[in-house]
Parts: C-alpha cells; sequence; structure tokens
C-alpha cells in the first residue's frame, strides 16, 4: 500500500524537489488540520460567548453609569424652588436678600457615592476586558487563516513553507495567546460578578448574599479545576490556567517535580492487561478478539510470576529471615513469554513460569 502511494524515487533523487519523503512529509503534516480545526472550534466558542456578555454588561453600564453623572432632575427642582421663592418675594414686596439661595447647579461637584463608583468600575473594566477578548479572537482567526492558506510549488517547497509557519507558530507562542483569551473572559465575568454583589448590598441584603454565594461556589470551583491537575496528575479537570500554574509550583516544589517523574515510568503488566482486556471487551473484530486473548494469557502468566515473588519476600520480610533469592529460572520465564509473543501468540503454554525456582536460605 505503502509503495502504491508513494512510488520510490529514481536513483540519487531521494532529496530532490518531488522526491518521496516530501509527499511523505506533507501528508503527514495534513495532522495540522486537527490543530487548526480545535483551535477554530475553541476561538468560536470565546466569540460567542464573549459578545453575547458584551452585550448585557453593556446594557446594565448604561443605566449604572448614570449615577456618575449630576441628577438632572434634582438640580432642576431646587432652582425651581428658589425661582417661586423670587417671585413670592417679588409679590410680597419683601426683599430679595431674604430668598436662600439654591447651592444646586449643573456645574456643581458630583455628589457619587463611593458604592457607585465601585459597581461602574467593576463593570467598564469588565466590559473593556471582554471587548478586547473578542478582539484578539478575531486577530487569531486570522491568523490561523493565514496559516492553513493553499500553497504552490514542489512537494519540497510546499514541505519548508509548511514547516516555515510551523515555526512561526511555536516560536511566536500562538498556543499561549488562545490559551489566556478564555482566561480574559474569565477575569472578565469575576469582575462582573463584583460589581453586581456590591450593587445588590444596596438594594437588597437577602438577594446579594445569594448571589454572593452563588458566585463563591462558582469560581471555588473554577480555582480548583485549575490547581488539582497540578497535585493531582490524572484529574481531568483542566483548562489552560492549569498549564501555567503547573509550570510556575513545579519551579518551587521539588516534591511535584519527583511525583510527575514518577508517571513517566513504563507501564507495569497491570496497567497493559487492562488495555488489552478494554481492547477485547470493545472490538466486534474476531481477530482482534484471537489475538488480545492470546495476549492476555501471556500477561496473566507475567503478572502471577510478579506475584509469586512479591508473595515469597513478603513472608521472608514478616519472618524476619535473612534471604537470598534465586532469580535464574525467571530468566527462563521471561524468556518462554518473549518467545510466545514473537511467535504469534500461538501457545500461551510457552510462558515457561514453572521453571521459575525461588530458594529461602535461613
Amino acid at each position: 500500500e505503502y509503495e502504491k502511494t508513494y512510488p520510490a524515487d529514481a536513483p540519487n533523487e531521494g532529496m530532490a524537489p518531488n522526491a518521496r519523503v516530501w509527499r511523505v512529509f506533507l501528508d503527514e503534516a495534513a495532522a495540522d488540520l486537527d490543530m487548526v480545526e480545535h483551535t477554530r472550534d475553541t476561538v468560536d466558542v470565546i466569540l460567542v460567548f464573549a459578545g453575547l456578555f458584551s452585550a448585557i454588561v453593556s446594557t446594565l453600564t448604561s443605566q449604572a453609569s448614570a449615577a456618575l453623572q449630576p441628577d438632572i432632575a434634582h438640580v432642576t427642582s431646587a432652582l425651581l424652588t428658589e425661582l417661586i421663592q423670587v417671585q413670592r418675594a417679588i409679590a410680597t414686596g419683601s426683599g430679595l436678600s431674604d430668598v436662600v439661595r439654591s447651592t444646586l447647579s449643573l456645574a456643581s461637584p458630583s455628589t457619587t457615592s463611593s458604592t457607585d463608583r465601585w459597581v461602574n468600575a467593576m463593570w467598564f473594566i469588565s466590559l473593556a476586558f471582554s471587548l478586547s477578548t473578542t478582539l484578539l479572537a478575531v486577530l487569531v482567526k486570522q491568523w490561523i487563516q493565514a496559516y492553513v492558506s493553499p500553497t504552490s510549488g514542489t512537494p519540497h517547497t510546499q514541505a519548508r513553507i509548511r514547516r516555515f509557519r510551523y515555526m512561526g507558530i511555536e516560536k511566536w507562542h500562538v498556543a499561549l495567546i488562545v490559551g489566556l483569551l478564555s482566561s480574559l473572559l474569565h477575569l472578565s465575568l469575576f469582575l462582573f460578578f463584583i460589581g453586581l454583589v456590591v450593587l445588590l448590598f444596596t438594594l437588597d441584603i437577602t438577594i446579594a448574599i445569594f448571589v454572593t454565594i452563588i458566585a463563591l461556589l462558582v469560581y471555588t470551583a473554577y480555582a480548583l479545576s485549575n490547581l488539582l491537575p497540578v497535585w493531582y496528575p490524572h484529574c481531568p479537570y483542566r483548562t489552560p490556567m492549569s498549564t501555567y500554574t503547573f509550570v510556575i509550583v513545579r519551579m518551587l516544589s521539588p516534591g511535584l517535580r519527583n511525583q510527575w517523574q514518577q508517571l513517566r515510568k513504563p507501564a507495569t503488566p497491570t496497567a497493559y492487561y487492562a488495555s488489552v482486556i478494554w481492547t477485547a471487551s470493545s472490538s466486534l473484530r474476531n481477530k482482534i478478539r484471537g489475538a488480545t486473548r492470546q495476549i492476555t494469557t501471556v500477561l496473566t502468566a507475567l503478572i502471577s510470576t510478579a506475584e509469586k515473588i512479591s508473595r515469597y519476600l513478603l513472608r521472608s520480610l514478616r519472618a524476619h529471615v535473612k534471604s537470598k533469592v534465586d532469580l535464574s529460572g525467571l530468566e527462563e520465564s521471561g524468556e518462554g513469554a518473549g518467545s510466545c509473543v514473537e511467535g504469534g501468540l500461538e501457545k500461551s503454554s510457552g510462558t515457561g513460569h514453572a521453571g521459575l525456582t525461588l530458594t529461602l536460605q535461613r
């Protein structure tokens, strides 16, 4: 199949512009489309959420910003009261000096409360972050479009262009920027919650308490989803911030570095056994089921051999007896299991674990 898809090159043409290696490279590089589609989906979700969120915040800020402006109705009422008093003084013939002058005017200093300032500050900053996220998301979509734009020329030229673009994506940390987009949106929502809670405490204390509890629960879950994968590598609650948090914490905590290094060790036979069992139970093809059944037999023998070794060692330790373990028979067991696998897994009896000898000497 490979030879049909990629015909062999002529002698001394292995690195020519139209050589087979470049065609293979371009086909393998098509996997970039999966990365691009994933990035596009992420950016599209961010754009939709940021657009809806910006519309909501804009509506609320347009109403809340009125508290930062002079109260025109109050100023007008005070001036009308003063005008009536002047007319009354003229009608009665009393002096105008007795009329109390109003201290309010459109040029008067603002009497906005600190609560109004906090609410407007939080909401306007939230709106700024949300709109900035939208702009950056649009830019990222344009970058992606430029990355996957069609190329022309020989396979060698196209391969060089693809490599050139990929190195640019890596060097300029486009993936990091995409991850920061969601973080900016999360920060925007957090600031909006702060402003909302501050406003509600001036209106109704009961509603404010309920909203505060909801906000605390949501952002506690958000903080845990960022921190748990750092200490528990198998935890699936991962966000873009989890990666950056892990890098920072790993530099500060040597113990965390050792914990992650343990995961890089080869998998135990039990882990292989579980994978094979899953393959056999999930596959609908008889060939795969037959192969996995034979592999399962080999792994079962290996696991039982390891368990026997552990059991004998544990007994000797419990009895506080100095033990000397002869594992020469284990080599025969391993060779038997290896020959079983190499031989096409036709005979599961080749494990040879019966030749294992363990000698405990006092």
